[in-house]
């Protein structure tokens, strides 16, 4: 049984110009569900390294306003930490973290039958597609039918 139907529309910009590409969703697979898992504990892994990063710059900051003993030392430590953070999160996306979730957002859309080409090209997702679309998209499919806000799940 495929459950509720989500209505969605993806924001495609061109130029400026928002264009409007109504989706529906009504069936997710099991390999999408099972592939988002593995998707998000990554980006939830370059999200917590960015936390960190935001955490060390100010910490810096704090350390060049105070200029406690031995700051400029504090801060050549935190400055390498932060570029150990910044390979680390190349890591992540080399890993081909943010291609997964094109795939499969891209999956879910030809499963539940889309034909709008611009939604079924990479590059479209990567220049005209802002990514919290992906996410959201995601999370509305996969908690589509445990939703009971009826203005989202009909």
């Amino acid at each position: 049984m495929a459950g509720k139907t989500i209505d969605y529309d993806i924001e495609y910009i061109e130029q400026g110009v928002v264009h409007k590409i109504p989706v529906k969703i009504f069936f997710v697979s099991h390999r999408v569900r099972r592939d988002y898992n593995s998707v998000v504990a990554d980006m939830g892994r370059v999200q917590r390294l960015y936390d960190d990063i935001t955490y060390n710059i100010a910490s810096i900051s704090a350390l060049k306003t105070e200029k406690p003993k031995d700051w400029k030392d504090k801060v050549k430590e935190i400055e390498a930490e932060n570029e150990q953070l910044a390979l680390d999160i190349n890591d992540i996306a080399e890993s081909g973290v943010l291609e997964r979730r094109n795939e499969l957002v891209i999956k879910l859309l030809k499963d539940n039958g889309a034909t709008d080409k611009r939604i079924f090209d990479p590059e479209s997702w990567e220049e005209h597609i802002d990514p919290s679309q992906q996410i959201e998209i995601l999370e509305l499919a996969l908690w589509k039918d445990l939703n009971t806000d009826k203005k989202k799940a009909v």
